[in-house]
Parts: structure tokens; C-alpha cells; sequence
């Protein structure tokens, strides 16, 4: 970005507004939201070595740079639930940084200086944007990231040779953060060498392919893990793949679907007029082409590829794992709002506001407990809850069936009941060793063992010991 963008950027006040605006909104969500059990997974795993994050990342389902990240950043702020949530806070303010810089960087979008104030605040008030902004999830860092690929890709396309090194390097990270990166790695690659190969600009898809075998190489280390990984999600992930009912999970590109709303028809209302808008914006490029027409096809080809990696390799077709295509949500409905105020500029600000009146509503739904179960305490836990048999034993928060709880063996973390991945110590399951089940159970979600253990001949043992609110842990043993 040349000096005098830099310049316009940094002296803007709407963009100190509008940051205010979210950190505000940000932090009364952090404040006023319970952990829940995946964020309690991340906090319990923080307080770990950087060693056993690595290693107890492997046997989960995504790589290991947000929880490296988290362990650093507890080691600075604390353990409180707020204080873990200032990092993804602080990636989401990042993402609205990055967003204003690339209207710096691309000045021409149809917009007065006025109407790209009230663009801005429409993703700081996204809904979707929102939700994920202060969870203690990789999702605020990888929509960080997304949004530093597109800035980088659109300054490399305008001749900045270093910026495909960027490029090159928000690749690493993304991939490294998420296994969903991926997703929007090729996403990006495939739409952007089409637009160089019409363009015949062989020069610049060059560089793209030294971007894509640059981002291989040094995934290099992780892909033997990641191939575990995606066995494991085909054998024991929550999510199953239907090939209708999962189309129904890209409504995630325009609203949240994970509770905290309080009123549907604001919901519904906001899916609406995002949809219009996504709408606008694809007649647009079709039309004048531009940045607009290769952002439109990085999203279709992304947000498609979801879809046959969910039927053939691991169920990912899921509205929070849509969250990382926010950013350029928003740019292409920034971009059909733009149709709207060239063609009606009547229009535009009635329509703004609406959105931003739907964003604000959902903010209310966002600060209050949603019902789920409080995992503060597991997030906590200094030692095992449950030791015997050479086993210290602490609770497992991931959503595979066959896993109830992660076990230590002398110093080495490992999943006691669990797909086991190459480098990852194999143990016998408690069961196995014991002749007891030992299970943590989370009241109200269903998943009680209790009918299935009964049958096979178990019955409670020790009463259960209280973990958290709503959340304990279950002995059962055999023939009594």
C-alpha cells in the first residue's frame, strides 16, 4: 500500500468509530457469554505445554497455530474466560483493519466517501461476523486472514511484486490454522489462475504457482497428520453428510444458526437482504467484470467446494464453517449496495440502515447465555479428575463418539478411546484396562451412555462427580 493510502487510512476517523463501535459490542458478547464446550477445549488446552499442544492438536481435528497463539497469549492475560477472548477480539479488529485498507487500496467501488463509512460498519454488525468475533475458536483468525489474502492478492495483481510473498505467507497461516484453509486456498488459486489465464498474463501466473508450491512445501511437515485427521473425521465426527438436507447449511454464508437469536424475523430479515444484495453484486460483475467478476467466482468456487468435500472426504458442510467466507460476503454485498446507490441513490440509505438495524438487533441475542451448558470448570482444571492404573485422566471436549475423556501417560498427552494418528502413542481404552466405563456426560445434550451400558452389563458405580454446571463425570462398572 503506497504511503498516501497508508496516510488515508490511518486519519480516518470512521475507522476509530466504527472499531469502537465493535470493541464495544465485542466485548459486552465476551462478558456476557458462557464458554461452551469447544471453547472450553481450547482454554483446557492452552494451559498446556507448547509441546503437548502440538501434540494433542494432532489427534484432534485441526492444526495447531490458534492454540500455540492461545497458550502465548494465556501466559500474558490470564485465564479468565474475557481475557482469552480479547485475542480472537483483538484477530477481529485486525479483520476490520485489513477490510478498510483494501478500500483504500481499491478506491474505485461506486462509493461516496459517506456510503463506505456505513459498508464498514455493516461487517463490523454482521451477524455472522459477530458471533465468531470473541469465541475461543480459530474462526476470528482465520476470517483475519481470508481478508489479508484478498488485500494482498488485489495489491500483487497491481504490479506489487512483493506481494505475492504475502501472499505466499497468509497462505501458510491459514492452512496452519485451520484445516479449512485449505478451502479457501484453492478457492483463491483456482480463481485467480482462471483470471490469469484469460488475461494471458503468464508472468503473474507464475508467481501464483510458486504462491501454491510454496504453501505445499512448507504444509509438508503437517500432511501426514492431516490425513489422520480427515480418516478420523469420515469415522466419528457429529456431522453426517446428506445430500439434500446439507444444502440447507450454506444459509451460514449470510446468518448464524447456532442460537442466540431472539427474534427469527430479524434473522430472516438480514438473510434477506444479504441475499438481495450477493444477488446484486453477480449481475454487476457479470456485467462490467473488474475485481468484482473474480472476487464473485473465488466465492462460487469456495463455497462449492464445500459441498463434494463434504460427500467424499470429511461431513465440513456446517454454517459455522462457512464463517471464514464472511469478509467477501460482505465486499460482494457491499458491492451490489454500490449498484443500489448509483442506480437508486435514493434507496441506499433506507437500505443500509436496514441492515444495520437487523445487525444491532442480533447483537442483543449474541450477549445473552444461550441456553448451552456452562464449561467454565473443565476450562479450568489444574490435574486430573480421575487417576488409576497409570491413567490421569481429564475430560474430552471434542464431538467424536468414541472419545469421552483425554488421558496422560507419564508426560505424553494422548485420546484414551480414540482413532489414534501416526506419532500419537496408542493406549488401551479405560475399559479395556479396567473393566470400568468412565464417561463425561453434559446434562441436556442427550448423550448419556446410561441405556447402551446397561445393556452390555454395566451399572453406576461412584456417584457422579460435578465437573460444572451441568456438566459431570460418570463411573460405571461391570456385574453390579
Amino acid at each position: 500500500m503506497s504511503s498516501r493510502a497508508q496516510k488515508r487510512l490511518f486519519r480516518d476517523p470512521a475507522l476509530y468509530a466504527v472499531l469502537a463501535l465493535f470493541a464495544a459490542c465485542g466485548l459486552a458478547i465476551a462478558a456476557g457469554r458462557p464458554l461452551w464446550r469447544d471453547e472450553a477445549f481450547s482454554a483446557l488446552l492452552a494451559r498446556r505445554s507448547f509441546g503437548d499442544v502440538i501434540a494433542v492438536a494432532a489427534a484432534d481435528f485441526a492444526p495447531p497455530l490458534f492454540y500455540l497463539l492461545l497458550a502465548g497469549w494465556r501466559k500474558a492475560a490470564g485465564e479468565g474466560a474475557v481475557a482469552l477472548r480479547l485475542l480472537p477480539l483483538l484477530f477481529s479488529l485486525g479483520t476490520l483493519v485489513l477490510f478498510r485498507a483494501h478500500c483504500c487500496l481499491v478506491p474505485d467501488d461506486g462509493f461516496s466517501p459517506r456510503q463506505r463509512d456505513l459498508v464498514f460498519a455493516l461487517l463490523a454488525l454482521h451477524p455472522v461476523f459477530l458471533h465468531f468475533s470473541v469465541e475461543l475458536r480459530s474462526y476470528a483468525l482465520l476470517m483475519m486472514l481470508v481478508m489479508a489474502s484478498i488485500l494482498a492478492m488485489s495489491a500483487a495483481l497491481s504490479r506489487h511484486g512483493g506481494w505475492w510473498t504475502a501472499l505466499a505467507g497468509v497462505h501458510i497461516l491459514l492452512v496452519y490454522t485451520h484445516n479449512l484453509g485449505w478451502v479457501w486456498v484453492a478457492g483463491q488459486g483456482l480463481a485467480l489462475a482462471g483470471w490469469l489465464l484469460l488475461r494471458r498474463d503468464r508472468r503473474q501466473l507464475g508467481r501464483l504457482g510458486l504462491v501454491s508450491l510454496g504453501t505445499l512445501a512448507a504444509y509438508a511437515p503437517w500432511l501426514e497428520v492431516t490425513a489422520g485427521q480427515v480418516r478420523s473425521l469420515r469415522e466419528d465426527f457429529w456431522l453426517s453428510f446428506h445430500s439434500l438436507r446439507s444444502l440447507l447449511q450454506y444459509r451460514g454464508l449470510l446468518v448464524h444458526g447456532e442460537g442466540g437469536v431472539r427474534f427469527e424475523w430479524v434473522q430472516a430479515g438480514s438473510a434477506a437482504l444479504f441475499a438481495g444484495l450477493l444477488l446484486l453484486a453477480l449481475v454487476e460483475a457479470r456485467k462490467t467484470g473488474g475485481s468484482a467478476r473474480l472476487y464473485g467466482a473465488i466465492y462460487a468456487i469456495a463455497a462449492a467446494l464445500y459441498y463434494p468435500l463434504s460427500a467424499l472426504a470429511a461431513p465440513i458442510l456446517h454454517t459455522r464453517y462457512l464463517s471464514l467466507l464472511v469478509p467477501l460476503t460482505v465486499i460482494l454485498a457491499c458491492s451490489g449496495s454500490a449498484r443500489v446507490a448509483r442506480r437508486h441513490p435514493a434507496f441506499f440509505p433506507p437500505l443500509m440502515l436496514a441492515c444495520l438495524v437487523f445487525s444491532l438487533l442480533s447483537v442483543e441475542g449474541l450477549i445473552r447465555a444461550d441456553g448451552r451448558p456452562r464449561y467454565e470448570a473443565l476450562s479450568r482444571l489444574s490435574r486430573p479428575v480421575y487417576a488409576a492404573h497409570g491413567f490421569d485422566i481429564m475430560p474430552c471436549l471434542y464431538y467424536a463418539p468414541s472419545c469421552r475423556y483425554v488421558g496422560d501417560v507419564g508426560a505424553t498427552p494422548a485420546y484414551i478411546g480414540a482413532s489414534h494418528l501416526p506419532g500419537i502413542p496408542a493406549v488401551p481404552g479405560w475399559e479395556g484396562v479396567t473393566g470400568e466405563a468412565c464417561y463425561v456426560v453434559y446434562r441436556g445434550e442427550g448423550q448419556s451412555p446410561a441405556p447402551r451400558l446397561r445393556e452390555r452389563g454395566y451399572a453406576p458405580g461412584a456417584a457422579p462427580r460435578g465437573l460444572g454446571e451441568d456438566v459431570y463425570l460418570q463411573l460405571y462398572k461391570m456385574g453390579n
